[in-house]
């Protein structure tokens, strides 16, 4: 759909898009042409701010540009985003000195900083024996980017890892002329592979082979020894741990290929005061992706480690959001909300997605059929998201739906305390950045409950007859009453008004939730 999108609607949009009003002002840096650099870019220019990005490449792009294949994204599409992008203001300055510091940055007149400078050390594969085969994928899928009959890789390659950049290197040398057979080799088995499914099955699909529960030891004479392995008990990520067995195999490989993971070159944020988890990514504040340098920000794969492109613009986004927030601290946000184009009545959205659901479609059709049936499919995740509600086994997190003044039904999710274990699905399954039973509006029994929880939330209890509702969100706390059965007082208090009208709809329609 969003390749559709971006052939067929790209030029129409570029013609109908028109510049918001800005809603603030003053200068801002992005380090680092990336994905997440250039989404923090362009949220600051629409926003009204004067932007830089510092790139030490020769041009903007970051990995999508000078890593990924071109038959993973195009860069034609990638040049028209930047393009866009430039024609809002963004001056980009190329070949930046290595010896760009934040202090210098700030000296320059850049307030505020956003680091997007990816992760590009990769991990070394620890193996035995000849390593002047032993290349590591970055290095190749630059090489491969640059000239895709430049690499000479022999008949037979193995890729170590079970990631997305393994599958590229896969389908990459499968490409290469002389390459007979590409292999993947994980320690792990195919389930616990970190790679997207569709990646993996592109892997497939294109002739390269999979060979799990492997561990390469040593690389000699073109034999590559592996170490076969077993699944133990789970490790810190929750997937089962690799353990050795006494048994090894031969390979015959004439290239070895390393994709077991990249990670932040340190050199800059140590040189310039930055925290930094143990995991080698930048600590940053979850709410805003502040690092621990005042006003500096940090997104994409810096903060967490190899991702998606669209997680990396994503984080540009929050941190934009942050930013403007920090310069204007009443801004609404509206500046960057979507709106719904289907105005079909709910009921006839619902038969379309139930119908939409059923229908199917061959990879040949053309890509108007295939859009028809997968706009219909959609669910409109941007304005109900349940995901939280379907992966809780407790049931502790509960859709609420009530009318805002303009008619529309709007979702919430309300999140039960009481029933709640924090086993940590809804963080893990979030399709956004949330952990929903800490985030959430948290209705609590008992004020016992209340008072020990950092949750934003309330509490319902009766008080000499009356029915009084304690609250507390961020700094606003205070008591509430319920008047009559469908009505809640909330007097002069400066609980935002759609909070308190979320919690009138659960105290006075979601009556069962009470003794």
């Amino acid at each position: 759909m969003k390749r559709i999108a971006a052939e067929n609607g790209y030029r129409d949009f570029i013609k109908s898009w028109k510049r918001p009003d800005p809603v603030a002002t003053g200068k801002a840096a992005v380090i680092g042409a990336g994905p997440a650099g250039l989404s923090c870019a362009y949220f600051l220019a629409v926003a009204g701010m004067d932007v830089t990005v510092f790139e030490r490449e020769k041009d903007a792009g970051g990995v999508v540009r000078n890593v990924l294949p071109d038959f993973r994204i195009p860069v034609e599409a990638l040049q028209k985003d930047i393009d866009f992008i430039r024609d809002l203001g963004v001056n980009f300055q190329f070949h930046c000195e290595p010896n760009l510091s934040l202090s210098g940055l700030k000296s320059r007149g850049f307030p505020y900083i956003f680091l997007g400078i990816g992760a590009e050390k990769e991990r070394p594969l620890k193996i035995q024996g000849d390593t002047s085969r032993v290349i590591g994928a970055l290095d190749f899928l630059k090489t491969y980017k640059n000239d895709a009959k430049t690499p000479a890789l022999g008949k037979s390659v193995a890729i170590v890892g079970g990631g997305n950049t393994a599958m590229d290197s896969a389908r990459a040398a499968k490409r290469l002329s002389g390459v007979e057979t590409v292999t993947i080799l994980y320690r792990r088995t195919q389930a616990q592979m970190p790679a997207d499914v569709e990646e993996f099955d592109n892997a497939i699909n294109e002739g390269v082979q999979f060979q799990e529960l492997l561990n390469p030891e040593s690389f000699r004479d073109g034999v590559l020894t592996c170490r076969v392995m077993k699944l133990g008990e789970a490790d810190a990520s929750g997937r089962p741990r690799p353990e050795s067995t006494e048994e090894t195999i031969e390979i015959a490989v004439d290239t070895v290929i390393a994709a077991i993971g990249e990670q932040v070159n340190e050199g800059f944020p140590s040189e310039n005061r930055i925290a930094m988890n143990p995991n080698d990514t930048i600590r940053i504040n979850p709410a805003t992706l502040e690092t621990s340098e005042p006003d500096v920000f940090a997104g994409g794969d810096a903060r967490r480690g190899p991702s998606t492109v669209v997680e990396s613009i994503a984080d540009g986004r929050k941190a934009a959001e942050a930013i403007i927030r920090r310069i204007e601290p009443d801004w609404d946000g509206t500046l960057f909300s979507e709106s719904s184009s289907n105005n079909l009545p709910e009921s006839k959205q619902k038969a379309e997605r139930e119908r939409g659901i059923l229908l199917a479609y061959n990879s040949e059709d053309p890509d108007s059929v295939v859009a028809e049936i997968e706009s219909i499919r959609c669910l409109q995740c941007h304005e109900t998201c349940n995901k939280c509600v379907e992966v809780c086994p407790n049931r502790a997190n509960i859709m609420v739906t009530f009318p805002d003044n303009t008619g529309h039904n709007l979702n919430q999710i309300l999140h039960i305390e009481d029933i709640c274990n924090e086993c940590g699905n809804c963080d893990t399954f979030c399709p956004y950045d949330g952990a929903p039973y800490k985030d959430k509006l948290t209705l609590f029994s008992n004020g016992k409950d209340f008072d020990a929880s950092t949750n934003d939330g309330f509490l319902v209890e009766t008080v000499k007859g009356e029915t009084r509702i304690r609250y507390r969100v961020g700094t606003v706390m205070g008591t509430g009453v319920l008047t009559d059965t469908t009505n809640v007082n909330f007097g002069e208090s400066a609980l935002n008004k759609d909070v308190c009208q979320f919690i009138q709809t659960v105290v006075t329609r979601y009556r069962y939730m009470f003794a």
